[in-house]
């Protein structure tokens, strides 16, 4: 995602979701958020490294946001996609 992000066409956004959207520690918060919920603990959204989001639905909608942005530009540039899922 760091790669791709970088490249997806993002419109009306604000400075500050144009960061988070790229930003290395929300990426890194989400897989902690998997971590915890796959070794069975409760994930806090008020402490490190959750509190990034705030919320668990601002997470999602982070999630949801990025996951789009993928299938469009991957509409835009199947073959770019097909050589990143050979490696």
């Amino acid at each position: 995602m760091a790669l791709l992000s970088k490249r997806f066409k993002i419109v009306n956004k604000s400075e500050d979701d144009k960061k988070l959207l790229s930003d290395k520690k929300a990426w890194c918060a989400l897989y902690d958020w998997r971590s915890e919920i796959a070794h069975g603990g409760e994930p806090d959204f008020a402490t490190n490294p959750l509190k990034i989001f705030a919320t668990r639905a601002n997470a999602l909608a982070f999630l949801q946001s990025n996951l789009r942005r993928l299938l469009l530009f991957a509409l835009d540039e199947p073959e770019l996609i097909e050589d990143l899922n050979a490696c």
